[in-house]
């Protein structure tokens, strides 16, 4: 075995999110691999178990719904009170990601208020009796 090559619990987190990325739009493993100076068979299975983890999530009865927002927002929490301030570089990471992590909750949650408002148009000048509130506030 090679001592010189990293495995994937070496790379950085958002560094194998990103790697992830682009094997998802089509990138091959080994030039990746090659990049991140790792395996492509270790590789290879980092990213099968994301994309059976990405699946998990997505079939979760909790999928895209205000109560997951809500886990990951008090997940973000849990993460920032977790952080050693004497950390500066992790600190400053921390806070960017949790800045990232409120503007998508900020749009999901305006998001929320159209699809309300367009279900509450739809009940009164349809008539209709069958109107559903939109999926996303389930859970």
């Amino acid at each position: 075995m090679d001592a010189t090559r990293r495995t994937t619990d070496m790379i950085d987190r958002q560094t194998l999110a990103d790697a992830y990325d682009a094997y998802v739009r089509g990138m091959e493993v080994g030039r990746l691999a090659a990049r991140l100076d790792v395996y492509p068979a270790d590789l290879k299975a980092k990213f099968d178990e994301m994309t059976a983890e990405r699946e998990r999530r997505a079939k979760s009865p909790r999928a895209n719904t205000m109560g997951r927002l809500q886990d990951a927002l008090f997940a973000e929490l849990d993460r920032l009170d977790a952080i050693d301030i004497t950390d500066t570089d992790a600190l400053k990471a921390e806070v960017e990601r949790s800045k990232a992590v409120e503007g998508i909750a900020r749009a999901t949650i305006e998001n929320v208020g159209v699809a309300i408002e367009a279900t509450r148009l739809k009940a009164q000048y349809t008539q209709n009796a069958t109107v559903t509130m939109p999926k996303l506030l389930e859970g």
